[in-house]
């Protein structure tokens, strides 16, 4: 029982520590004036790090938004990320907890 709560314990630690980081994948994104717009969409005072770029796969463009809030405790809404992305031709298809350089 005891080993149960110790695994348990730690597996809700991992995951809080990561609550606050998120890198999520955007969809219409190619080039430097994409960046410029998706950062002024979703960048604001709630993330001490916002880092918006370009990546390539396959021959396929798409944008990668690196999320930090300034508080661990904050949680990421991907959904309020959709939002603010809305009425642009980008959007969020998937976000994955933590820093990641290639989703």
């Amino acid at each position: 029982m005891a080993k149960c709560f110790v695994f348990l314990t730690l597996l809700l630690a991992a995951g809080v520590s990561n609550a606050g980081e998120k890198t999520c994948k955007i969809k219409g994104m190619h080039c430097g004036g994409c960046v410029e717009m998706v950062k002024d969409r979703l960048c604001n005072d709630k993330f001490s790090t916002c880092e918006v770029t370009i990546q390539e796969e396959k021959k396929e463009k798409f944008g990668l938004v690196h999320l930090k809030t300034k508080k661990s405790d904050d949680v990421i809404n991907e959904k309020e990320l959709g939002e603010a992305l809305a009425d642009t031709e980008y959007s969020l298809t998937k976000c994955e907890t933590g820093s990641k350089k290639t989703m």
